[in-house]
């Protein structure tokens, strides 16, 4: 399964490698993009849009910085 990430906080942080470790794909925003290669093969750098074509797509931003919620 493809997962997408939106957004590079906590959340992003916590389930990056269970993902990868269990044999996920994720594609996680350019601010992460040191930690791909700790990552390995199973994690990529992506865009927003990329992300979100994913299977799944995990929204990890600031709520309180959405503007309009």
């Amino acid at each position: 399964m493809r997962v997408g990430f939106i957004g590079a906080g906590i959340l992003t942080k916590t389930f990056r490698r269970h993902l990868v470790n269990t044999g996920h794909k994720i594609i996680v925003p350019q601010i992460l993009a040191g930690l791909v290669a700790e990552l390995g093969p199973g994690a990529m750098v992506g865009t927003k849009t990329q992300a979100a074509e994913c299977d799944v797509v995990i929204v990890a931003t600031n709520w309180v910085n959405v503007p309009g919620h």
